[in-house]
């Protein structure tokens, strides 16, 4: 369970047929986790000293999933900015502390 809304973005979209799989996983570990895009083209998703190593994510899913978090990011921060600047708008720490 994560409850980051970019996560509940991605997942949406992913419960809806709009992304692949592999590409939501990548975005998701990348948000929900902070693995690096990196460490994600690193990953495998077998290990076998007979048959060698075979990745979790090729290039394409990767670059898709990059595009797709940095959408995701954007369309949140702008989110995020609109809500603060409304006149009704009440933080949860200023909420918390009372004003």
């Amino acid at each position: 369970i994560n409850n980051d809304p970019r996560v509940n973005k991605l997942c949406t979209l992913l419960g809806y047929g709009q992304v692949q799989q592999n590409t939501a996983q990548a975005a998701a570990w990348h948000l929900a986790n902070g693995l690096s895009w990196e460490q994600l083209a690193h990953k495998n998703r077998v290990e076998s000293k007979y048959t060698g190593s075979i990745r979790f994510f090729n290039t394409l899913e990767l670059r898709s999933a990059l595009q797709l978090s940095s959408l995701i990011n954007l369309e949140y921060e702008r989110l995020q900015s609109a809500e603060s600047q409304s006149p009704g708008y009440v933080s949860a720490s200023s909420n918390a502390s009372g004003s």
